[in-house]
């Protein structure tokens, strides 16, 4: 519904009764960051991380907080370690939570080839997963490189840009 307010609000009244769960502060940890309250967006995503370290979703939103505070090293080290955790997430939530990567990469200002290689072989290489969501992988991978042509570094990525159109179109023509 793009209300974070009406989310927060929802969490806020099953959060009593539910303290314990992990799942819990990643769906409280979202509606705050999407509300600028990072700080507690923050605290929210670290409580359920003590609870689960294993929460795909509670990494996603404190890699958020870290982004939006330009902690980007802290970032890319925090989601590397829990990487080996996403396996058994969708294509969508493996592919978003390396695409964050890939940002932090960026907007750490690191060479374009480490940026390569987190789209080849972290975000299109999901597409090798017998059970991957073409489209979900598709649109992170699009995604990075809407980001990548906004810094000017397009080139680098121009035949990754043209498979990447080709699968769509071929994604699309399948469904006509």
């Amino acid at each position: 519904m793009a209300r974070p307010d009406l989310s927060l609000d929802l969490v806020q009244q099953v959060l009593p009764n539910n303290e314990q769960e992990n799942y819990i502060y990643g769906m409280l940890s979202f509606p705050l960051l999407e509300l600028g309250r990072m700080t507690e967006a923050e605290k929210a995503a670290k409580k359920g991380y003590e609870i689960n370290k294993q929460d795909c979703w509670v990494h996603h939103n404190l890699c958020h907080v870290l982004q939006y505070d330009c902690r980007f090293k802290e970032a890319v080290e925090f989601m590397k370690e829990c990487s080996s955790l996403w396996d058994p997430c969708s294509s969508f939530m493996v592919t978003h939570n390396w695409w964050h990567v890939a940002l932090c990469y960026l907007e750490g200002h690191s060479p374009i080839q480490t940026i390569l290689n987190v789209y080849d072989h972290c975000i299109w290489k999901e597409l090798e997963n017998p059970d991957a969501a073409c489209p979900e992988v598709y649109l992170n991978a699009l995604g990075l490189l809407l980001r990548v042509h906004v810094r000017g570094e397009i080139d680098a990525f121009e035949d990754r840009l043209k498979t990447l159109a080709n699968c769509v179109t071929d994604q699309v023509s399948y469904r006509t």
